[in-house]
């Protein structure tokens, strides 16, 4: 092949070389073309039958196959090959009858076919098995092969221009992806598709339309040519019902409107466009992909340079996505929709202005600002505005650009997952500092200012984990406390202990967060902080000043306290630490599935705790009076619920009678009674040093009385005695837990005592603690 025929593979328009121009002077001479002209209309007539007829053989195949996919897939490689080679005949039989090819044309035919006369009796099995797998067109073949003349003779038979090869890429789309500009200007003359898609089902770039193919190599003389190189009517003249045939099939509206509104040829474009779809109904149009408005605008504008990939993006929105400014002007000033929407990142409605927001590209996010027809508030499918991406981006430059642009700041869109977020909303999830201080200060946007679903910045703050917002938000007035009406109605301070965040935490409750702010559904923030079972933030929120016995609601339980949500998670631990901050083991809750109040016992018992578990509560004071009454237990929860009973009754203490079945006989019980017995007497003899209180009497009293012990430092001494234990195997933990009741009794008496004293300080100090003890200790605790 001499150079003639086979140039160099990467020339650019802008820098054409000799050999183009020998090229191209070559190409304007080509043998055949007079005669392609100067065709009888009878020879046309017949080329066009032809041409129908093996159209009508190719709809019948699709038909079949559409019928039977099963056998298209064992049969599609063996009728691929035949179609092929069905086509190459027919075109070397056509060309050597009309002496249109030269000898050395019609031969690359063959040797691309294998079949030559010599070689048919010798294929090679393993060559031939090579080219079943492909699917290339003899037209995609020359292209391939950079072979023009060939290309020239094959595009002049009037076959499908459009039809896909390997990769179901067209002949275009593969001279594009080769930048072989001599091949490209062949195809672009006659009529070839610039926005071809493939039917690919595959999610890589074999989507990409030759426009968006050229766009994305960065190769602005490809995209000129692709945009402003004009078909030559004359040459598919010869062909045109089989052309235009084709050209339906394809949408390829640039031979449509050509063939069909040419004023370069006597033709009657009525009789014409009749003759054309004589063949086709609405439906069968339809079928082939056509939309009821496309039918109806079939002769309508063309507008390849605004079409949509199958990743439904157009050559401006690929162009800025390159960062190429170049063909963003160009592709501009060919008439590209500047506000045409994309996808990207799963969302629709992306403009190209968007796009260039998003990748911090201030060039030509200023060019397209400069253009009079860009939307500056134009929104995605989630409402998502430019300003709301120059926000994402914590970009104030691109942020001042839109607004003197009259970009509006108070429309609500879908950001992330969260929706109903203004400009400033997603700035502050996004910890986008200097945006946020822009909104704030220049743009004099209310700090407290809500998202749809009634959140403040705040709470977006606290979901993002970002101390520095917090600080600027708070430094700037917002409500720390605010809690929304919408779902759970979270504060700052819920937010960060669901969040585990220690740090958030304390900076909250450093900045005045309150700690028994209920949120919107019931819950206070130590009931949160219980259910992460985070000890460091019970602590910290007991130390402020949370209280240990306010009621939360939850899905199982109406008015639980923190006692009851540590119990049903099993930590002993947390029990411990809020009975030492006055929780009331006693407290009940409604249950939402019986509607029976329960207490910890009943808790217990139904989630199946350990026996550990239950004996601790009942150690800390849980009465078992309040429990309800069960059948069929464990026999370890049996045991000790039987056993506490025992010791009840023999020191006196009341117990329901619903509760003295779980009493049994045996001789187990009996000599456990007998223990009892004994342990109580000798409370009873034994005296607290330097007292005349008696052991038993702080078990038995009532708390009133016991209150009276809490200040006596020998009763204390001897309550908390190591030895206690030893002394009273049985009875010691129940001795510290009602000692304890009173030192908490005691303590809330004095407060309130201290509290009123302005007001009763003219009466006797017992006068008043009189009063006080009529109150309970929940009354008692508005004066702590």
């Amino acid at each position: 092949m001499s150079d003639d025929e086979r140039p160099a593979k990467r020339q650019r328009i802008d820098g054409s070389s000799d050999s183009e121009s020998e090229n191209s002077g070559a190409e304007d001479n080509v043998p055949g073309n007079d005669h392609l002209n100067d065709n009888s209309d009878s020879d046309m007539s017949s080329d066009s039958d032809d041409d129908n007829d093996n159209d009508n053989d190719e709809d019948s195949d699709d038909d079949d196959d559409d019928d039977d996919d099963d056998d298209d897939d064992m049969n599609q490689p063996r009728m691929a090959v035949d179609l092929f080679r069905l086509l190459a005949h027919a075109f070397v039989e056509t060309i050597a009858d009309e002496n249109e090819m030269d000898i050395d044309g019609v031969n690359w035919v063959r040797g691309t076919l294998g079949d030559s006369d010599e070689e048919e009796d010798n294929k090679d099995s393993d060559s031939e098995s090579q080219k079943s797998e492909s699917k290339d067109t003899p037209l995609i073949i020359a292209v391939k092969a950079e072979n023009l003349k060939s290309m020239k003779q094959l595009v002049k038979t009037g076959i499908d221009i459009d039809e896909q090869g390997d990769y179901f890429k067209t002949a275009l789309r593969v001279a594009v992806d080769m930048e072989f500009i001599p091949g490209i200007e062949i195809l672009l003359e006659h009529g070839a598709n610039i926005s071809a898609k493939n039917t690919s089902d595959t999610i890589y770039n074999y989507w990409d339309t030759p426009l968006h193919s050229a766009v994305k190599k960065n190769r602005l003389d490809i995209v000129q040519l692709l945009l402003t190189k004009k078909i030559d009517v004359r040459a598919l003249v010869k062909n045109r019902e089989t052309v235009l045939s084709h050209a339906i099939k394809r949408k390829n509206w640039e031979i449509i409107k050509c063939l069909t509104r040419s004023n370069s040829v006597s033709i009657n474009h009525d009789n014409l466009f009749r003759e054309t779809f004589k063949n086709f109904s609405p439906e069968q149009l339809k079928e082939l992909g056509y939309g009821e408005h496309e039918i109806s605008i079939l002769f309508g504008r063309y507008a390849d340079i605004n079409t949509l990939d199958e990743s439904s993006q157009t050559v401006l929105f690929a162009a800025v996505e390159s960062g190429n400014l170049k063909i963003v002007k160009y592709l501009l000033e060919m008439g590209a929709d500047i506000n045409a929407t994309n996808n990207h990142q799963f969302c629709g409605g992306w403009t190209a202005l968007h796009i260039a927001i998003d990748l911090n590209n201030e060039e030509i996010v200023q060019h397209l600002l400069g253009n009079k027809h860009c939307d500056v508030n134009a929104k995605t499918d989630k409402g998502e505005t430019p300003l709301h991406v120059a926000a994402a981006k914590d970009n104030v430059s691109v942020a001042k650009k839109l607004i003197k642009k009259n970009a509006k700041y108070d429309i609500f869109a879908k950001h992330g997952f969260v929706s109903g977020l203004t400009a400033y909303h997603v700035a502050v999830s996004e910890n986008a500092l200097e945006m946020v201080k822009y909104f704030l200060n220049v743009l004099k946007v209310e700090v407290n200012s809500k998202t749809e679903d009634g959140e403040n910045a705040l709470q977006l703050a606290g979901k993002a984990k970002s101390t520095e917002m917090i600080n600027l938000l708070l430094d700037n007035g917002i409500n720390i406390n605010h809690v929304n009406e919408q779902d759970s109605g979270q504060s700052a301070l819920h937010i960060a202990i669901r969040h585990d965040d220690n740090e958030l935490v304390d900076l909250l409750l450093r900045r005045g967060a309150d700690v028994n702010i209920l949120s919107a559904d019931g819950k206070t923030a130590l009931y949160e902080a219980i259910c992460k079972k985070n000890q460091y933030i019970i602590t910290r929120l007991l130390d402020c000043g949370a209280d240990v016995n306010k009621k939360s609601n939850s899905n199982r339980y109406e008015g639980m306290t923190a006692i009851h949500q540590a119990t049903l998670q099993e930590s002993m631990e947390l029990i411990k630490l809020l009975m030492d901050r006055g929780a009331d083991i006693n407290a009940t809750a409604r249950s939402n599935y019986s509607f029976k109040r329960e207490s910890v016992i009943d808790m217990a018992i139904k989630n199946n705790c350990d026996g550990e578990l239950l004996q601790l509560l009942l150690d800390l004071g849980a009465d078992i009076n309040e429990a309800c009454v069960y059948k069929n237990l464990r026999d370890t929860t049996s045991t000790i619920l039987q056993q506490h009973v025992l010791k009840l009754k023999a020191a006196k203490l009341y117990v329901h009678k619903k509760h003295l079945e779980w009493i049994s006989r045996g001789i187990k019980k009996r000599e456990y009674q007998s223990k009892c017995i004994k342990e109580v007497k000798s409370m009873k003899k034994e005296k607290i040093t330097r007292t005349s209180v008696s052991y038993y009497d702080v078990l038995v009293k009532g708390v009133g009385q016991v209150v009276m012990y809490a200040e006596n430092k020998n009763i204390e001494k001897a309550i908390k005695d190591k030895k206690l234990a030893t002394k009273f195997p049985l009875y010691a933990k129940m001795l510290v837990c009602q000692f304890k009741k009173g030192q908490k009794r005691n303590l809330l008496l004095k407060n309130a005592e201290k509290k009123l004293e302005d007001i009763f300080g003219d009466l006797p100090y017992n006068c008043v603690r009189d009063i006080l003890i009529y109150l309970n200790n929940e009354d008692l605790m508005v004066y702590s």
